[in-house]
């Protein structure tokens, strides 16, 4: 369960958490603070409540997937990044 906003609903979605809305902002520096509204606090832990666990076993299997392919992705990434640049410093 997290608050659907950035940067938390960047890594977690309907398909593998609990999204909570907010009901309000305020500047943070470059960023902004949200604010999750009681009520879909409330309506997110009662719908947790009465998830099967069967239901939860999907958002726990869905979220551990996106994870590895997400992190399998970063680090694909940050190899080649890494390797440009050291190729790039080479006379």
């Amino acid at each position: 369960m997290t608050t659907d906003a950035p940067p938390m609903n960047e890594l977690v979605a309907n398909d593998r958490g609990l999204l909570v809305s907010y009901d309000r902002t305020s500047p943070q520096g470059l960023g902004t603070n949200y604010y999750a509204a009681v009520s879909s606090i409330e309506a997110a832990v009662e719908r947790m409540l009465q998830m099967s666990d069967q239901e939860k076993q999907v958002l726990r299997d869905n979220a551990r997937l996106w994870f590895r392919e997400n992190h399998a992705t970063f680090t694909q990434a940050l190899q080649r990044i890494a390797t440009h640049a050291v190729e790039k410093r080479r006379p």
